[in-house]
């Protein structure tokens, strides 16, 4: 709207000029005494008209128009001032001249406004050129190339890029980028290490893209490994990244080695493994495929006696200030089964009743009087055998 008024504003500031060239015209051809027109004047009209009609063809640039324009108002007010002497009237003629001259300068002083409002604006020729922006370089780029891969699952995210891959994924960036790609396993799964352009298991890692690059990142799954410890003893090793003398319990990737080593205790010996994955009563060694439940077993050691053959008797426990033959003062009788600390040494006599000693089995050492001496480093069971009476 601000445009049209402005060129509204240009038309009549042209129309005026124009009125002004067509009083010039009129003096120029009368004279200050109403005579005939001033023949020294009539080509200076004449050019201005013909200039007035090729701008409006578009052969004259634009700065010619305003000076012309310029011209037309000096010879404008010079014919006020002839007009007021001669008191003569306005030809028709000139008036024409003065129209073509309205158009002309309207055309000339404002191209844009005149574009606007349907007006005649400034040829094509006469406009300055237009200076497109240089084109940027199209940079070169290079793919970088992440797959999550294992058992577990995890996310590779850069720094740069907008990667977060939980699948395989892939983006271009300009050569010479610098990319820092991080590994984050989800809460069920570890990192286990990088593949391709990244090395190591640190879970970050730094790809300078001069080419194309693949990066792996593999993520394990986590299984729980709970180990027991029931007695008096120990475990040697670790279950994962936790020390595991008196148990634990613990997180590890999928396939971890586990090695126990059984210590027991001073008065203890090892029983053995229950639960799932550790069998004997050695060291544990396994594959973690799946959860696991392990537990070690210590107690003291057992002693068992019995007596077998023909005859009848029984075995006795000689006190440690007992004599060598016999048993003098109470003589208990051992029970079938009895338990130990384990390193204690233990003297025993048959007692016949009924029948006669005959031999022992299980004793660590057998003495000329009947005797029978064990030492307890582990569960024993000894045997006296009896024959009938003699």
């Amino acid at each position: 709207m601000a445009e049209i008024v402005v060129a509204f504003a240009q038309a009549l500031a042209g129309l005026l000029i124009g009125a002004l060239a067509m009083v010039s015209i009129a003096a120029a051809r009368t004279g200050r005494s109403g005579s005939a027109g001033n023949p020294a004047r009539a080509p200076l009209i004449l050019a201005l008209a013909i200039v007035g009609s090729l701008a409006l063809s578009g052969i004259v640039i634009s700065w010619v128009i305003l000076a012309v324009a310029v011209a037309t108002g000096a010879a404008g007010a010079l014919g006020v001032v002839q007009l007021g002497r001669t008191g003569l009237p306005i030809p028709p003629g000139p008036l024409v001249l003065s129209l073509i001259a309205v158009g002309t300068i309207g055309a000339a002083v404002s191209p844009q406004v005149a574009d606007a409002i349907g007006g005649w604006a400034t040829p094509e020729a006469t406009r300055p050129p237009t200076t497109a922006a240089p084109a940027l370089p199209t940079p070169r780029l290079a793919g970088v190339h992440v797959f999550p891969t294992g058992s577990g699952i995890g996310s590779v995210l850069s720094d740069v890029g907008g990667l977060r891959c939980a699948v395989p994924c892939e983006t271009a960036l300009p050569l010479g980028t610098k990319v820092k790609l991080t590994a984050q396993p989800d809460g069920n799964s570890a990192f286990s290490g990088w593949a391709g352009a990244c090395k190591g298991t640190t879970p970050t890692c730094e790809v300078d893209l001069r080419s194309a690059a693949d990066v792996s990142a593999e993520f394990v799954r986590l299984v729980s490994v709970t180990v027991s410890v029931e007695g008096s003893g120990s475990l040697g090793g670790d279950v994962g990244q936790v020390r595991c003398a008196s148990g634990c319990k613990t997180r590890v990737p999928l396939d971890t080695r586990l090695n126990l080593v059984p210590t027991p205790a001073s008065d203890t010996v090892f029983r053995g493994w229950t639960g799932a994955g550790c069998l004997g009563v050695g060291p544990c060694q396994v594959v973690v495929g799946q959860d696991l439940n392990i537990a070690a077993l210590f107690t003291r050691p057992t002693l068992t006696a019995s007596v077998s053959g023909t005859g009848s008797g029984r075995i006795a426990l000689v006190p440690a200030s007992g004599g060598v033959s016999g048993c003098f003062g109470p003589c208990p009788s051992v029970p079938p089964t009895t338990s130990y600390p384990r390193g204690t040494t233990l003297t025993f006599a048959p007692i016949g009743s009924g029948g006669s000693f005959v031999s022992w089995a299980g004793c660590t050492v057998v003495y000329a009087d009947g005797r029978c001496t064990v030492r307890l480093d582990d569960d024993v069971h000894i045997v006296a055998t009896f024959g009938p009476p003699q």
